[in-house]
C-alpha cells in the first residue's frame, strides 16, 4: 500500500472504538509491530518503495519501541489516531516531517533529532511521558495545539535548546509537569493561547535565556497552575498575558526579570496569585498593568520592578490592583500613566530611585493626590528621591507652585523619621515649617509682622501700667521726664527691639521693670508683671533673629531642603 502511495487505514470510523484510549481492546488486525515499521523506515530497499507522500498510518496499535535512532528518512510520517505502546527513539535522527494527530504515546526521545520541516502534536495527540526535543532542528514549525503532554513530577515538554525556524504553537494545550524551552531559539512566536500548564509548586513554563523573534503570547484563557519563568530571554516582540491566569501562591508567580523585549509587556485583565517579578528587564515598548489586572500577594512583594526600565509608557490604571507591596526603586519609565483607584494600600508603595519623563493626562497631576500618592510609601525608611523626582516633572510642566509643595511635603514629611527636641528636628519639626522649608519666605515675614504688632500691643499696655522704666535720667518721674527725653513709642520699640541691627534710637532708652506690677502665679512661679513683660522682650528679641533671618535667607535661596 505503502509503495502504492496509499494509507494503511486500520480504524473501524467509530467514534468510541477509535479512541487511542481503549486501544489495549483492539484487535489483533489493527496491531502494527514497531520493528517492522522501522525496517519500512531505514531499510534501503524498503524505504525506496515509498513516494512523496511519506507514510500515513490510521487508527493502528504499535507494539514494541520505534526506534529511528540516527536514521536518515527523507519522506513524512503520519500518524493518525494511533497508540504507541512504548518509547519512541529519534535521537540524533534526521527526519522530514513528523506528524502526531490524536495519537497516544509513551515518552518521545528526539534529543538532537533534525526534522526539515515541521513536527506536529495535535488535535488529541497524548504523550504519557516526557516529550524530549533537547538540542533538536525544527527547520519550520512546532505544532502542539489541542495536545497533551502527561509527565507530572518531571517534564512534560523538555526543549531545551531547542531550535525552531518558525513558531511555537500551543494553543489549547494542556500539559501536566514542567514545560521547558530554556535556551530555545524560535524564529516566529511561542504562542500558548488557552494553554493550560499544571506544575503545582513547581515551574509550570521555563523559559529562560529563549530567544525568540516574535512574541510570547499568553493570552486569551492561559492557565498556568506554577511559575512562569521567562529571566534573560530576548523577546523580539511582545509578551502578552490578556485575559490569562498565573497561579503560584506565596511564592513569584512570573519572573521575566531581566529580560529584554523589543515590544510591550502587557497584562490586561490578568490575574496572578503570587508575585510578578520584572526586576531588570528592559521594555522598548510599554508596560500595561490594565483592564483590572490583579495581582494579589499579601503581607509579601507582590509587584517587583526594581531597576526595570521602560522606553515607552508605563500604564498601571483601569482597574489594576495590587494586594501587597508594590516596588518600583531604580526603575525607569517614559511616561507614568495611572489612577487613584490603582494605588496600593498605604504602606505598600515603595518608589526610591523611579524615575518618569512625564505623567499621563489620564492621570492626577495637581499636587494633592500625587502627594497622598507619595505618602502610600512604606513607612520603615524616608526616601527623599520619589519627592524630588515629582517636583521636577511638575516644574517641567511649568507648574511652579505644585512643585513647591511636594518639596514641602517631603520635609515635612521627613519630620516624622526625627526624634523629638533633637538634631535635625529642631529644623525639620519646628524652624522650617516658619518658611515652608524655604519654599513659603513670606510665612516668616508675616508671622513677623504679628510679633510687632504684638509686641507694641504688649508695650504700649505695658507702658500705660507704669511698668517701662527709662535707663537713663533715673530719679526723673515717668510721667514727667525731661523736655529733651526721647518720648515712648510702643510701635517703634517693637520693631527695634525685633529686628536685629536696627537702631532706632528707643531701645536704649526704655526697658520693662521686672522689679514691679503686680503678682501674678504662673505655673509654681509668683512673678510680677513687670518680669513678665520683660521676659517677653526676650522672647521678641530671640524671635526677631530667627525670623528675620529665615526670611531673608529663604529669600536669597539658601534656606530650601
Amino acid at each position: 500500500m505503502v509503495a502504492a502511495g496509499l494509507s494503511p487505514i486500520y480504524a473501524t470510523h467509530s467514534t468510541v472504538g477509535d479512541d487511542p484510549l481503549s486501544a489495549t481492546n483492539w484487535p489483533v488486525s489493527r496491531v502494527l509491530r514497531a520493528d517492522r515499521l522501522t525496517w519500512l523506515c531505514t531499510d534501503p530497499e524498503a524505504s525506496a518503495l515509498v513516494t512523496h507522500l511519506g507514510i500515513e498510518i490510521v487508527g493502528a496499535r504499535i507494539e514494541g519501541e520505534f526506534r529511528l535512532q540516527y536514521a536518515e528518512i527523507p519522506f513524512t510520517l503520519t500518524f493518525v489516531n494511533c497508540a504507541f505502546q512504548d518509547t519512541i527513539q529519534l535521537e540524533l535522527a534526521h527526519l522530514k516531517n513528523v506528524i502526531l494527530i490524536g495519537t497516544h504515546t509513551k515518552a518521545i526521545v528526539a534529543g538532537n533529532a533534525t526534522i526539515d520541516g515541521t513536527l506536529v502534536m495535535k488535535d488529541g495527540f497524548t504523550a504519557n511521558g516526557e516529550v524530549n526535543l533537547i538540542g533538536a532542528t525544527i527547520t519550520k514549525d512546532l505544532v502542539c495545539a489541542r495536545g497533551r503532554f502527561i509527565n507530572a513530577n518531571g517534564k512534560a515538554i523538555y526543549a531545551n535548546h531547542v531550535t525552531v525556524g518558525g513558531g511555537v504553537l500551543m494553543h489549547e494545550l494542556i500539559a501536566t509537569g514542567e514545560v521547558n524551552f530554556v535556551h530555545a531559539q524560535i524564529g516566529g512566536s511561542l504562542e500558548c493561547s488557552r494553554a493550560h500548564l499544571v506544575n503545582k509548586d513547581g515551574v509550570a513554563l521555563n523559559a529562560n535565556a529563549l530567544r525568540v523573534s516574535g512574541g510570547v503570547l499568553l493570552q486569551d484563557g492561559f492557565r498556568a497552575e506554577g511559575e512562569v519563568q521567562l529571566s534573560f530571554a530576548r523577546i523580539g516582540g511582545s509578551v502578552e498575558c490578556a485575559d490569562s491566569e498565573i497561579i503560584n501562591s506565596n511564592k513569584i508567580a512570573m519572573s521575566a526579570g531581566p529580560v529584554f523585549i523589543e515590544g510591550d509587556f502587557s497584562m490586561h485583565h490578568a490575574r496572578i496569585l503570587g508575585s510578578l517579578d520584572i526586576s531588570g528587564a528592559s521594555i522598548k515598548g510599554n508596560l500595561f498593568l490594565s483592564g483590572g489586572t490583579q495581582i494579589v500577594r499579601p503581607g509579601n512583594m507582590a509587584l517587583m520592578a526594581l531597576g526595570t526600565r521602560v522606553n515607552g509608557q508605563a500604564f498601571l490604571y483601569d482597574g489594576f490592583r495590587s494586594e501587597g507591596l508594590v516596588i518600583l526603586v531604580n526603575a525607569s519609565v517614559g511616561t507614568l500613566n495611572d489612577d487613584e483607584k490603582s494605588w496600593p494600600e498605604r504602606g505598600q508603595l515603595l518608589l526610591d530611585g523611579l524615575v518618569y519623563n512625564g505623567i499621563g493626562t489620564v492621570s492626577p497631576t495637581d499636587a494633592e493626590s500625587r502627594i497622598r500618592w507619595l505618602r502610600r510609601q512604606h513607612t520603615t525608611v524616608f526616601f527623599p528621591q520619589p519627592y524630588e523626582q515629582l517636583a521636577t516633572i511638575l516644574r517641567r510642566a511649568g507648574r511652579d507652585e505644585d512643585a513647591k509643595e511636594v518639596l514641602i511635603a517631603k520635609n515635612t514629611d521627613r519630620a516624622g523619621y526625627t526624634k523629638a527636641l533633637r538634631g535635625e528636628w529642631w529644623w525639620y519639626g519646628f524652624i522650617g515649617k516658619l518658611i515652608g522649608y524655604g519654599y513659603r519666605p513670606w510665612r516668616a515675614f508675616w508671622l513677623s509682622w504679628l510679633f510687632i504688632v504684638s509686641g507694641s500691643f504688649f508695650f504700649a499696655h505695658g507702658m500705660k501700667r507704669g511698668l517701662m522704666m527709662r535707663t537713663k535720667n533715673l530719679p526723673q518721674d515717668l510721667k514727667r521726664p525731661a523736655d529733651n527725653y526721647p518720648k515712648f513709642n510702643a510701635f517703634i520699640y517693637s520693631l527695634e527691639t525685633f529686628l536685629p541691627l536696627i537702631n532706632l534710637r528707643m531701645a536704649e532708652y526704655w526697658v520693662p521693670n521686672g522689679q514691679i506690677g503686680q503678682e501674678v502665679k504662673v505655673l509654681k512661679f509668683r512673678l510680677r508683671t513687670g518680669s513678665i513683660l520683660h521676659l517677653y522682650l526676650w522672647v521678641h528679641i530671640a524671635a526677631g533673629w530667627i525670623l528675620a533671618t529665615l526670611w531673608v535667607g529663604a529669600l536669597a535661596g539658601v534656606l530650601k531642603t
